[in-house]
C-alpha cells in the first residue's frame, strides 16, 4: 500500500513541477515583452521586468512577476490576448490561475488511473475491474466538458457572442438565445441555450456572470439579467 502512495506521490510531484514549468515559461514571456517595451520608451523600471531566469524564479518571484504584469497595463489598453476587445461589448474571462488548477487536477486523475491500471495489467494487486470502469468514466466526462465545452473566456462582439474553452471555441447568435439556465442544476454554472447552435457552459465560481447576462438582456429580453 505504501508503493502505491509513494509512486503516486511522485507522479504528482512531477506533474506539478511540469505545471511550474510551464507557468514560469509564460511569465518569461509576458516579462519579455515587457522589458522590451520598457527599452524603447526609456522605462527607468525596465530592469525590474527582465526576464526571469528558471535557476532562481521562485515561485513568489513568479507570483510578484504577474500581478505586477498585469498592473502595468493601463487601463483600457488592448493586450495581446485580447484582440477582439476593440469591439467587445463585454468580456467575462476566469482567471489563468483557476484554468491552470483544472488542468493539472484532471491530469492528476488521468495519471492515477492509468498507473493504477498498469500496475494491475502487470500482475500486481490492484482494484477490480468496475473500479477502472468507474473511474475512467468519470475522468472522461470531466476532461470531455473542462477542456472541450466549460468556456474559461465569453465575448460579447457586436450581437455575436464568442466563446473559448481550452481545446474547442465557438460563437452564437445573440438572436438565437432563448433562454439561461443551470448546469445541471448546479449554482456556480450558467447554460446558454440556442436551438441549432451548441450550448455555451460557463463557470461562475470565481467570476460573475451577471454583468454578460445583462448585456445580452439588452439586446435579446429572452436572455434574463440574472439568475
Amino acid at each position: 500500500m505504501w508503493g502505491y502512495a509513494v509512486s503516486l506521490i511522485k507522479c504528482v510531484v512531477t506533474l506539478a513541477l511540469m505545471i511550474f514549468l510551464l507557468l514560469a515559461g509564460i511569465v518569461d514571456g509576458r516579462l519579455s515583452g515587457t522589458a522590451s517595451r520598457g527599452t524603447r520608451d526609456a522605462d527607468p523600471d525596465a530592469v525590474e521586468r527582465r526576464p526571469c531566469d528558471l535557476r532562481d524564479c521562485s515561485p513568489h518571484h513568479i507570483l510578484h512577476a504577474l500581478v505586477r504584469s498585469a498592473d502595468d497595463i493601463p487601463e483600457g489598453t488592448m493586450t495581446r490576448n485580447e484582440s477582439d476587445d476593440a469591439t467587445a461589448i463585454e468580456t467575462w474571462s476566469l482567471p489563468i490561475a483557476w484554468v491552470g488548477f483544472s488542468v493539472f487536477v484532471l491530469s492528476v486523475l488521468v495519471i492515477a488511473g492509468v498507473f493504477f491500471l498498469v500496475r494491475t495489467a502487470t500482475g500486481h494487486v490492484g482494484p477490480p475491474l468496475w473500479f477502472f470502469l468507474l473511474w475512467f468514466g468519470v475522468a472522461g466526462w470531466n476532461v470531455y466538458w473542462w477542456l472541450f465545452r466549460i468556456a474559461y473566456r465569453v465575448e460579447l462582439v457586436g450581437e455575436m457572442v464568442r466563446w473559448r474553452a481550452l481545446f474547442a471555441s465557438g460563437a452564437l447568435p445573440v438572436s438565437a438565445i432563448t433562454g439561461a439556465g443551470r448546469f445541471f442544476g448546479t449554482f456556480s454554472s450558467c447554460v446558454l441555450r440556442a436551438p441549432g447552435h451548441r450550448s455555451l457552459v460557463v463557470s461562475t465560481q470565481r467570476r460573475p456572470f451577471e454583468p454578460m447576462l445583462a448585456a445580452l438582456n439588452r439586446l435579446n429580453p429572452a436572455v434574463p439579467p440574472h439568475l
